[in-house]
């Protein structure tokens, strides 16, 4: 598949920063990295199609546009079988995830000592720059998870268990089992934009929520039809 749709330098440069299943080897550059995946992913529709899970959801400016849209039954139901087959702590990410339409990466680094009284922080980099960080409202889930762990407290994670590899193969399973095709971990990000975004939530405030550096990416979501433009002619 590379060899067929990617220049020859792209291919070898891929080759060198993953292993033989394409995930990045220790040491790379994450960056690097992501130039090289990024361009694969768009050249190889087979490679996006079996890939897209693993490589694009870290790299929040490459959001697919073909991501399966969620209806509330399947989330619910998704919240059932995680709620009967998993822990609680499994269900407070899932239910985070859906709620707030946060990356793994930002659940990843979620400290107690980031959930404050009226918000929490989340980090989708390291450190605290400006655009590496954005104040979200707490959902109940955060917050009834918060209260059954009162013992932890600063830079004790929320999620400890958290473990991306993991995680993807329980929501695959769960979908699967359910019969949800298509779906992936990042389609509850995606749901939570279009959903948002199809009721009417101004423009800078999803861009904002959402945690998009770009304007170009929230633009992905805005869907304009004839009809919602009726009122702009006499």
């Amino acid at each position: 598949i590379l060899n067929a749709h990617c220049p020859p330098k792209w291919v070898s440069f891929a080759c060198l920063l993953t292993d033989n299943k394409g995930v990045a080897l220790k040491g790379q550059s994450k960056n690097n990295y992501a130039k090289a995946i990024r361009t694969i992913v768009k050249k190889g529709s087979q490679l996006n199609k079996i890939n897209k899970e693993r490589f694009l959801p870290a790299f929040d400016e490459e959001e697919p546009e073909e991501t399966k849209v969620l209806t509330d039954k399947e989330m619910d139901d998704l919240h059932d079988w995680y709620e009967k087959n998993t822990t609680e702590e499994m269900t407070a990410y899932y239910d985070t995830m859906r709620n707030l339409g946060s990356r793994p990466v930002e659940l990843n680094r979620l400290k107690f000592s980031d959930i404050k009284e009226n918000h929490l922080i989340l980090k989708s980099h390291k450190g605290n720059k400006k655009g590496n960080t954005r104040e979200m409202p707490i959902p109940s889930c955060i917050k009834t998870w918060a209260a059954h762990n009162q013992d932890k407290k600063g830079d004790d994670p929320v999620f400890p268990s958290y473990e991306r590899s993991k995680m993807t193969k329980m929501f695959k399973k769960a979908a699967d089992e359910l019969g949800i095709k298509d779906a992936v971990q990042y389609s509850l990000r995606h749901t939570k934009a279009t959903n948002l975004a199809a009721a009417g939530v101004p423009f800078d405030k999803l861009q904002r929520f959402m945690g998009h550096k770009k304007p170009e990416t929230t633009m992905r979501y805005i869907r304009t039809n004839v009809s919602d433009m009726e009122g702009f002619v006499d």
